[in-house]
């Protein structure tokens, strides 16, 4: 119990976050109608912390006002019912989560502690569903597109879990030289290599050697150890028969041509389809057509027709499909709050933060939408607090010495 009392700002937190998240996607909290209420519950629970004068507010807010204009367009031009854009745009209302966080007052160690619980559960809910599948228990499994006889790439709220446990695995370890990281490492590039993502597996590998030199403050030497490490685990990873698996898997997209070097690659023509008949208004293109969520609307209608006739996905198409939907100034602002967190956070405890975001912000360019996927942004509102109270607690340290 004297635990329990100790930790209940982490432990409401993490129930919150998990509560937001749907469960990763948990079957009866993914109908729509909960998305009223979680964005009715966020306004609620940061209302009273709303400011102008602490850090990421402003942008913030700047960020959801570009967003209420997608939706004001969204409404006289393209048809959709506002409140029904507004509310389901909770996915990209979620950054408002920040002004709770403000609310609690929570220390550093504490917001660790929720990153780090919230990461392992992530983890273990996607194997769980991994392995009793065709069973679903997560909304995700329910995806016919990316799970099929061959192949299992299921997609899951908060998915940047996955690569935060294993940066802050090698992070934490480096530091600390505890064994238990190494099976956080483990389990997270477990979930990595599931989810079969190309450009996301090489990125996660880039940003780790990257990481290195940051947490150790040895350049050289470090890196060299610490790829052949690295090169050892994956060469014992790769006589597991579904790391095998997975890697032909990912071979085949390759041989099909699924490369940007090919002009008929489905990115492409998406790109030029969204692009030039789409959204082809000069103003939508700035303001954005807001997200495509009324079913009632001409809109919502050809947006569907073109995912299911042609196989043309939006979200494809990462900060350039975004920008689409929520507009251009909304998503320099989500842009621009990513890289303050990479920039702001330089203590060594702490570059899983800086090569998490790397990962993801990289990684959305025009691959995936690992930067806006549902539960991304209400967990990137953890890392904008996390750096903003680690600067404040090191400003008290320094007063009071």
């Amino acid at each position: 119990m004297s635990w329990i009392e100790s930790n209940s700002n982490t432990i409401k937190i993490i129930v919150c976050i998990l509560f937001l998240l749907k469960g990763f996607g948990i079957i009866f909290l993914n109908y729509s109608f909960w998305d009223y209420v979680f964005v009715l519950l966020l306004f609620i629970l940061g209302f009273k912390a709303v400011s102008f004068n602490e850090k990421y507010s402003k942008l913030i807010l700047l960020y959801i006002f570009f967003l209420l204009l997608s939706c004001i367009y969204s409404w006289m031009y393209n048809e959709q019912r506002f409140y029904i854009v507004f509310f389901h745009s909770y996915t990209y209302l979620s950054i408002f989560f920040y002004f709770y966080l403000l609310n609690t007052k929570a220390s550093s160690n504490s917001i660790e502690k929720v990153i780090e619980y919230v990461s392992i559960i992530f983890c273990l809910c996607y194997l769980l569903q991994y392995y009793i599948y065709p069973i679903i228990i997560f909304s995700g499994a329910e995806d016919e597109t990316n799970i099929t006889k061959y192949t299992y790439r299921m997609r899951m709220p908060g998915s940047i879990c996955c690569y935060t446990l294993l940066l802050y695995g090698i992070n934490k370890f480096l530091v600390q030289k505890k064994i238990i990281y190494v099976a956080y490492c483990i389990l997270a590039m477990y979930v990595i290599i599931i989810q079969g993502f190309r450009s996301l597996v090489s990125l996660t590998i880039l940003a780790v050697v990257l990481m290195i030199p940051f947490v150790t403050k040895k350049i050289t030497l470090s890196i060299i150890i610490w790829i052949t490490i690295g090169g050892a685990f994956f060469y014992a990873l790769n006589n597991i028969s579904l790391f095998q698996e997975k890697y032909e898997e990912m071979m085949r997209r390759t041989d099909k041509q699924q490369t940007f070097s090919n002009q008929d690659y489905i990115r492409w023509l998406s790109l030029d389809y969204y692009w030039n008949y789409q959204f082809s208004s000069p103003v939508e293109k700035i303001v954005g057509g807001g997200n495509p969520v009324d079913k009632t609307s001409e809109y919502y209608r050809d947006i569907e027709h073109a995912i299911n006739f042609y196989g043309y996905y939006w979200v494809d198409l990462g900060i350039i499909g975004l920008s689409m939907v929520i507009g251009t100034p909304a998503t320099l602002i989500l842009i621009i709050i990513y890289i303050l967190i990479m920039i702001g956070v330089k203590d060594t405890k702490y570059q899983y933060i800086r090569f998490t975001l790397f990962t993801v912000l990289a990684g959305s360019i025009f691959t995936s939408m690992e930067l806006f996927r549902q539960g991304n942004i209400l967990l990137l509102s953890l890392f904008m607090y996390m750096e903003y109270i680690l600067k404040k607690e090191k400003k008290t340290i320094q007063l009071l010495s």
